[in-house]
């Protein structure tokens, strides 16, 4: 092989001198020189063909690589293609792996939210909740808040996040009384430290609690919210964006119709057909700097309740709510269960608060669990002292309050627990009795 190496370089007038078997006729070696010099020029081919298709390979993946930053940075519909694998031009078939996705969508939101605490309206909210568990600072003091945050969010403080929506007061209708709250922590709970509220929507009432709180100098009381954020029966039924339609009556005449709801408010803030009640609670609690007192447990009023029994009978928080208000769902039966799941994980000497007595299915639940329960009859003279007197709603004759429920402007109720009652409820033996 070397030889008829050396006689291609040589010359074909110096191949005899280095044949590779000098006794056999010369045109052999010919024969040797010829297919020694076509292989070769056969392996030249092979080295330059493999290196153009290394060089398109990274061509390829350059461009495709390139396109996914570009996609993923400019034009924020652009996320269904990062996720689904489509596109109307260029790499159809292209499907990034799903880790490299939420990477690059995780990177962009941050981006996006260091910039500025809100996030453009048009921006799609299913962006949001991709913040995985990266446990910030927390402003927040008080112990029960402290124990759920390291149970339930593995002390990742959801208010240390921005919401990516903006504040949204435009809903202002809550019945709570800040001067009945006050009254109810002097008379009853005056060193407060874990407070639940059951149905928080746009977070009026308990901006209103922590605001009084403050005021006092009471800034270590855990406030916990417990809600779905999604928005009850009235919520999807009335919900309308036509500021021009403030309610609606039955009747043509107002003045003898019945007044069914109102049609002009937009209670869920739909984007992307989906709620926007939740991060706009959390944005509505920064706005007024509550965040170091209130913490949400996005659950359903029953989902939550059982889990503060739960988390109290496993040790892994230290005591249960001295103080709970109820102003959730307001559907009949469904008061009733809440009641009593309530009643269950307040505190012996406790006050149970609700809203909204004046709704039937309210008035006849919290009257029912008073008489099941046998609970005894409250002094009203104090209240009115405060002169936060009894008036009369619609149904007051009909279905007086049952003597152990104080009702104070026809809204606000309320249930004292016993002092001397025993730690929790029998829930079951309290479904069969109520009914």
């Amino acid at each position: 092989m070397i030889h008829a190496l050396r006689s291609l370089r040589d010359g074909g007038s110096k191949s005899r001198n280095y044949s590779l078997t000098p006794t056999i006729p010369q045109r052999y070696s010919k024969e040797t020189n010829c297919t020694m010099a076509t292989l070769l020029i056969r392996a030249r081919h092979v080295v330059a063909v493999m290196a153009f298709t290394f060089t398109i390979s990274n061509l390829v993946v350059a461009r495709a690589a390139d396109n996914i930053r570009r996609h993923s940075r400019t034009d924020h519909s652009h996320r269904e293609w990062i996720i689904n694998g489509h596109e109307a031009t260029g790499l159809e078939d292209y499907k990034p792996p799903l880790a490299a996705v939420r990477a690059a969508e995780q990177a962009e939101h941050e981006s996006e939210l260091q910039e500025s605490h809100s996030v453009d309206p048009a921006i799609p909210l299913s962006v949001i909740p991709l913040t995985p568990p990266n446990p910030k600072p927390s402003k927040r003091v008080g112990v029960i808040a402290k124990e759920l945050m390291h149970e339930i969010y593995m002390d990742d403080d959801p208010m240390s996040h921005p919401p990516g929506i903006k504040p949204d007061w435009s809903y202002g209708h809550t019945n709570f009384q800040t001067g009945v709250f006050n009254a109810l922590l002097d008379m009853y709970v005056p060193k407060l430290r874990f407070y639940l509220e059951v149905g928080s929507f746009k977070a009026g009432s308990i901006v209103l609690a922590a605001n009084e709180l403050k005021r006092r100098g009471q800034h270590d009381v855990s406030l916990v919210c417990i809600d779905p954020f999604t928005g009850d029966v009235n919520m999807w039924a009335w919900n309308k964006k036509d500021p021009n339609i403030h309610q609606t009556w039955k009747d043509s005449d107002p003045a003898g119709g019945v007044w069914i709801g109102m049609y002009g408010h937009d209670y869920l803030k739909m984007r992307d057909a989906l709620p926007t009640i939740y991060p706009t609670f959390r944005a509505n609690v920064l706005d007024k700097g509550h965040d170091d007192m209130v913490l949400p447990i996005q659950a359903s009023s029953i989902v939550g309740m059982r889990l503060i029994r739960r988390l109290k009978n496993e040790g892994r928080i230290s005591e249960l709510p001295q103080m709970i208000y109820l102003d959730s769902a307001h559907e009949e039966h469904e008061t009733f269960l809440e009641l009593q799941l309530a009643w269950d994980i307040l505190q012996p000497g406790g006050i149970l608060l609700g809203d909204d007595y004046g709704w039937s299915s309210v008035r006849n639940d919290v009257n029912k669990f008073a008489k099941m329960m046998g609970l005894p009859a409250e002094d009203p003279k104090p209240w009115e002292e405060k002169g936060l007197r009894q008036l009369n709603p619609p149904g007051f004759e009909e279905a007086p309050p049952h003597p152990a429920v104080i009702v104070m402007n026809g809204h606000q109720w309320y249930l004292r627990k016993p002092p001397n009652s025993p730690d929790g409820w029998n829930v079951q033996l309290c479904f069969n009795n109520g009914a």
